[in-house]
């Protein structure tokens, strides 16, 4: 049977040592090899990671769309907004190269840009297409190309 090294038996040369030697001293925050778990209220249905932050967003089922900042440092994941502008699910997002602005497309046949300091709506294109939205790339500043459940792709 493997054992990892915490569950082996320690030998102890000296039964008369003290094993816990460092008690009474402050332990600093678990370091982790993954940040903890984030936890959404509804099934997520996309995640974009932030290009020069340690930020991620998803988008959810019921159309939200949630900024957490992240770490490997125990207890240190955070929400840093959330918005619930879009009517449907939200089927994909998308950061700027600079991060400064999140783009997202739902359901509800709309585009929009979001504010990433503050994730506050920037711009609301609604009705950008016939058929629910599913698809986006950001090609670069100024063009957006999407796609639709009709098969539709429209920059």
């Amino acid at each position: 049977m493997c054992r990892t090294a915490s569950e082996r038996p320690k030998h102890n040369p000296d039964p008369d040592e003290d094993e816990d030697e460092d008690a009474g001293e402050p332990q600093g925050p678990r370091i982790r090899d993954t940040p903890m778990d984030l936890q959404l209220e509804a099934i997520a249905n996309t995640v974009a990671l932030h290009p020069t932050r340690d930020v991620l967003a998803c988008g959810d089922v019921d159309g939200d769309v949630y900024a957490f900042s992240y770490s490997c440092t125990e207890g240190e994941n955070r929400e840093l907004w959330s918005s619930g502008h879009h009517l449907k699910s939200c089927r994909q997002l998308r950061f700027t190269a600079d991060g400064e602005k999140l783009y997202s497309v739902s359901r509800d046949k709309a585009v929009h840009q979001l504010d990433v300091e503050r994730g506050q709506l920037v711009t609301r294109i609604r009705g950008a297409h016939g058929a629910p939205i599913n698809s986006l790339l950001l090609v670069d500043e100024n063009i957006v190309a999407t796609g639709d459940d009709g098969g539709t792709l429209k920059v």
